[in-house]
C-alpha cells in the first residue's frame, strides 16, 4: 500500500502547470490534450489519495462496526488457514503460523460480543501459546497492513456470503492485484 504524506498528496493532485512560454512549441490541439490528459491524471491521483484515507476509517478494529472486523469475526479462520498456510488441517492439532509446531487448535465459540473465531497455539503441547485470528494471519503470512488486510479478504471471500454488507468497495485492480492464486 502507498501512503502519501501532505506534500506529496498535494503535489499528486495538482494540476501541471503550463508556461506561455513553455507552449510556443505546442500547437493548441497539443496543448488541450496535454491539459485534459492532465486534469484526469489529477482527478486520478485524488481519487487514490481518497481512498487510501477512506479505508483507514474501514479497518479500525476497536471499532465493531468496521468492515475488518466483520469479516474477521464472520469468515470462518478455518477458511484462511487453509488458503493462506496450503494445508489441510489434519486431526486436533494444526500448524502455528508463529512457532511453526504443529500444536495449534481451532474452536469457534460464540461469546456475548462477536465469535471466538480465532486458532489457540496451546503451551502445554510444546507451543507458543498465542492466539491467531484472521486477520494475524494474513499480516503474519502475507507481510499486510490492516487495509491491505481488508482487501484480501473482500477480493478472496464475498462479504454477503458471511453476512457482511461492506461499506468500502474495492476497485478491479485491487480485486486481482489481492485475489489469492494457488
Amino acid at each position: 500500500m502507498t501512503t502519501y504524506t501532505l506534500e506529496e498528496a498535494h503535489r499528486l493532485i495538482a494540476p501541471l502547470d503550463i508556461e506561455p512560454d513553455d507552449t510556443s512549441h505546442i500547437g493548441e490541439e497539443k496543448l488541450r490534450v496535454r491539459q485534459i490528459e492532465s486534469e484526469r491524471l489529477r482527478k486520478n491521483a485524488f481519487s487514490r489519495v481518497q481512498q487510501e484515507l477512506d479505508i483507514k476509517k474501514h479497518t479500525n478494529m476497536k471499532d465493531p462496526s468496521c468492515d475488518l472486523r466483520k469479516m474477521n469475526d464472520r469468515v470462518p479462520f478455518k477458511l484462511v488457514y487453509e488458503k493462506l498456510m496450503d494445508e489441510k488441517p489434519k486431526g486436533k492439532y494444526w500448524t502455528c503460523p508463529v512457532c511453526g509446531k504443529q500444536t495449534m487448535s481451532y474452536y469457534p465459540k460464540p461469546n456475548r460480543v462477536h465469535i471466538n473465531n480465532k486458532g489457540y497455539c496451546h503451551p502445554n503441547q510444546g507451543g507458543c501459546g498465542k492466539s491467531t485470528n484472521s486477520v494475524n494471519l494474513i499480516r503474519l503470512k502475507l507481510r499486510y497492513l490492516f487495509p491491505e488486510a481488508l482487501k484480501w479478504l473482500l477480493a478472496n471471500y464475498d462479504p454477503v456470503d458471511y453476512g457482511v454488507i461492506p461499506t468500502f468497495c474495492l476497485s478491479d485492480k485491487d480485486k486481482e492485484k489481492y485475489s489469492h492464486k494457488v
